[in-house]
Parts: C-alpha cells; sequence; structure tokens
C-alpha cells in the first residue's frame, strides 16, 4: 500500500474543499476526485492503523471502498489516508427512499461483495446509514478505518450483513433498531434476531412480516406509538 508524506498539510490540501467533518476526522475533496481524510489526532504512532489499512486495501470492491493510500508525515506517523470519492447520497438523506424491490435486486451484489470483504476478518464499527452511500440503485461503503478482526470468517459475514440491512430498517423507523428492540415489541425481536441476513428470502420475509405488523388492522403490535410510527413510514416508503 502506497504513501504519500504530507509535510505541509496547508499546501497538500491547496484547492481541496471540506466534504465532511466527524468526531475523528475531516475529508477533503480534491479536484482530481480523492478524498482525503486527515484525523484530528494521529492514531497510527504504533503503527497499528497502518497494518490495518494494509490489510483492508487488499479486499476493497464495488461495495466496500478501503483506504487506497496513507498520509504519513515525516516521522511516518499516520495522518490519515485516501479513497475515492464516491457520488451519491448517504442513506440518510436518500429522498425518496430506496423501495424494497430495488433495495433486495442490490441485495444480492451485496452479498458477493460482502463474502469478498469478509474474507479479511473484519467487521466494521461504523457501517450505519451515514456511511452508506446510494446512487442508482446501489449502495457502496465508506470510512471503513473503525472496526475489529475475528478468526471467525463466516460470523464476520454474517455480523456485516446484519449491519448493512439493518441501516435500511434504521431508515425506515429512524431509530437504532439493535440497539432499541425492547421499543418495538417483543413480537418483533424473536424475528429480527432469528432472520439471516445472508439469505435474500429471510430478509424479504422478515421485511413483509415488519410491514404486515404496521397495518392499521392488525392487532399484533398494542403500542400506539410504535404502531403509529410503523404504519406511518412503512405505507409511505414500502412498496413492492
Amino acid at each position: 500500500m502506497d504513501k504519500i508524506e504530507v509535510t505541509n498539510k496547508k499546501e497538500y490540501l491547496k484547492k481541496s474543499k471540506i466534504i465532511g467533518i466527524g468526531s475523528t476526522a475531516i475529508c477533503y475533496l480534491s479536484k482530481d476526485g480523492i478524498v482525503n481524510k486527515f484525523y484530528y489526532d494521529m492514531p497510527g504512532k504504533d503503527d497499528h492503523f497502518q497494518k490495518k489499512f494494509n490489510k483492508l486495501y487488499q479486499y476493497g470492491n464495488e461495495t466496500f471502498i478501503t483506504p487506497q493510500k496513507l498520509l504519513v508525515d515525516e516521522n511516518n506517523n499516520l495522518l490519515g489516508y485516501t479513497y475515492p470519492y464516491v457520488e451519491g447520497k448517504t442513506l440518510l438523506f436518500t429522498s425518496p427512499f430506496v423501495k424494497l424491490e430495488e433495495f433486495l435486486d442490490h441485495y444480492e451484489e451485496f452479498l458477493d461483495d460482502c463474502t469478498k470483504f469478509s474474507d479479511s476478518g473484519y467487521v466494521p464499527s461504523d457501517l450505519h446509514g451515514g456511511n452508506i452511500i446510494y446512487k442508482d440503485g446501489k449502495c457502496k461503503i465508506i470510512d471503513l478505518d473503525r472496526g475489529t478482526f475475528y478468526s471467525d470468517l463466516d460470523y464476520c459475514y454474517r455480523m456485516t450483513a446484519k449491519k448493512f440491512a439493518t441501516s435500511y430498517l434504521n431508515k425506515i423507523f429512524k431509530a437504532k433498531l439493535n440497539e432499541n428492540i425492547h421499543f418495538y415489541n417483543f413480537y418483533l425481536q424473536d424475528d429480527y434476531n432469528n432472520t439471516d441476513w445472508t439469505d435474500i428470502d429471510s430478509v424479504a420475509n422478515f421485511f413483509d412480516f415488519v410491514y404486515q405488523c404496521s397495518r392499521k388492522d392488525n392487532p399484533s403490535i398494542h403500542d400506539v406509538r410504535v404502531k403509529h410510527l410503523a404504519y406511518k413510514q412503512i405505507n409511505e416508503y414500502y412498496r413492492y
């Protein structure tokens, strides 16, 4: 994995514009279509991050946009990294929202790329709607610098797929379903936990189950707040 030595950050970022400000870094877009992500602090003094990025670099694909080059100072301390700019909007701001049929059409392609990426043994921590870019029926995942390596590759595959699909659910419900499942009634929890997120039919069945629960004439969900939210959101966005 190549490195870019940045001795003068101001000069290096000349004619670049800020496209994102996060809790740990700022992203700048250069005029040649490359994103430079600079951390506020230098997390790579012990070269842990550099080793991580070197490994992830080998497993990038059409869906998982991994770091391409390391940004280092004159002492080889990590300042950040680069990745190609991805056009589109994040799932948080996509409007009109992705229809389920469109989502499932892309999901099979996602699973193929997820299989390849998961061979790295890595599960991204920040796989959420803010880091998923959507355009023309396809999603691309950015900001893969935070995560954990595991020896169980099948676990990595299933957990990454679950995080991705949950991001779609979070858009509909506007809440973190995997963390606040109690808000949606225990009736949803078992089905959510038992869904095989690596199987398209299983995923489709869960979404269909949620839609049926949201219907006005279905007494399964008794919590008025949940029923109102589910019906309002899903009835608007969820259509085959």
